[in-house]
């Protein structure tokens, strides 16, 4: 291929030599002497033969051009209908999760006599009681003892054989793993505080130390690829001060974690494994403690324990950049609770599709008005709130909860007038 291109730059360069020197030589196509009839369509006839032969040889050898990447998926809002009010059930206090077998729900009474309560279901209509053990204490005063994520649920409690995270596939039958403490000191369960979150890369457990001064001024955590067998706990060190109860999750590319200190404000991290912990703070300003962490894809999102006026209503982040602010629609007037930031209260943050769901209420204070929230994004930074009476939600007073699987997703709320009841709306599984 070599000597035709240079052929063809030669006979490119005999061309223009005689037209800059001699002029006459311009016209010369125009005579019918033996140079304009056979010379210049000679020339002329080569220049085409080898560029058809090059372009050919190109096309020949030419790797093809990479396939157009696929469209994401566009994000579709749930489609709410109102399922049965449930009897017999507790508040689920201590978190409402999915997996692929149905839902799980957990309360936990802490105290002396403290117990826990659980219960299971395939469709969010019947459900059962789902205990491992006969007598759980609970793990936490207020944060999620049960997680779900693909073939498995998980809950986290005090057991016979000390803090275990159980593991269940049909709601029924459940296999222990103890947390090995690796030489921490904890003489019961009013001592350690703990959380746990499931999803895509594993299970994760996190807890801090309720002694006054603490044992360690920081974030005990335990993780795990499929939940059936935890090692020594990494220490997480924070700084000095009271730190709050941590905030944890789980997504495609590791896990998450978001820790509160009294005067400090708020830091998160990440981590690929579950040992090693990078700090993912930078851009994130005025949250003095963290309400909620979720991650779906290459967004991470977070949103405050209570909103402040003149402070960001929720934050995210994109791939590796810094956190950025979001922005949480009120709702529209004459619907029901359209209340500034700081009169209202999330109470769950839920991956959903290829975005996210929160769901929340009104603080419900003397001469202010109650009703329920729900929003969507599909991108962390615009949060649009659902309308309410349009979707009989103007029926509840609290949005407890909201889980999904890949058949369902559940909200469950306390009903207005505050019966012995929880009231339920399911939507399809997002297709994403």
């Amino acid at each position: 291929m070599a000597p035709a291109a240079q052929l063809d730059l030669r006979s490119r360069q005999g061309n223009a030599g005689p037209a800059r020197g001699r002029q006459a030589a311009v016209p010369e196509h125009r005579h019918h002497g033996r140079a304009g009839v056979l010379r210049r369509p000679h020339r002329l006839g080569l220049e085409a033969v080898l560029l058809t032969a090059a372009l050919a040889l190109t096309a020949c050898t030419a790797d093809p051009p990479p396939p157009a990447p696929a469209p994401a998926p566009a994000f579709e809002p749930p489609q709410w209908t109102r399922g049965p009010a449930l009897t017999g059930l507790p508040s689920p206090g201590s978190g409402l999760a999915a997996w692929d077998g149905g839902l799980l729900l957990g309360n936990g009474v802490v105290g002396v006599h403290g117990y826990t309560e659980v219960f299971a279901s395939a469709d969010g209509r019947t459900w059962q009681p789902s205990a491992p053990e006969a007598s759980i204490r609970p793990a936490s005063c207020c944060l999620r003892m049960v997680a779900g994520h693909g073939s498995a649920a998980y809950l986290v409690g005090w057991g016979s054989r000390g803090l275990t995270v159980w593991r269940t596939e049909d709601g029924r039958q459940w296999t222990a793993a103890q947390l090995p403490l690796g030489g921490t000191r904890v003489r019961d369960q009013f001592d350690l505080e703990v959380t746990i979150a499931a999803g895509p890369r594993g299970v994760v457990v996190a807890g801090i130390s309720m002694l006054n001064p603490p044992r360690f001024p920081g974030v005990y955590v335990w993780s795990s690829p499929d939940g059936r067998s935890f090692v020594p706990p990494v220490h997480v060190r924070s700084g000095p001060g009271t730190t709050t109860l941590p905030v944890v999750e789980v997504t495609a590319t590791g896990f998450l974690l978001a820790v509160s200190v009294d005067g400090q404000g708020t830091t998160v991290y990440e981590s690929a494994d579950g040992t090693g912990w990078r700090d993912i703070t930078a851009g994130l300003t005025g949250v003095p403690v963290v309400g909620h962490l979720a991650g779906n894809g290459t967004t991470t999102v977070l949103l405050p324990d209570k909103a402040r006026p003149g402070e960001p209503q929720a934050w995210y982040r994109r791939g590796d950049g810094g956190w950025q602010a979001g922005t949480m629609d009120p709702g529209r007037l004459p619907d029901a609770g359209v209340v500034p930031a700081e009169e209202r209260e999330v109470n769950a943050v839920h991956r959903w599709g290829n975005g996210f769901l929160a769901v929340g209420n009104t603080y419900a204070d003397e001469g202010r008005e109650r009703s329920v929230m729900v929003w969507y994004t599909v991108d962390g930074a615009l949060w649009t709130r659902m309308p309410v009476r349009a979707n009989g939600f103007d029926s509840a007073a609290i949005l407890e909860d909201v889980a999904s699987n890949r058949e369902r997703t559940v909200l469950l709320a306390v009903p207005a007038d505050f019966s012995e009841q929880l009231l339920t709306w399911q939507a399809p599984a997002p297709h994403s």
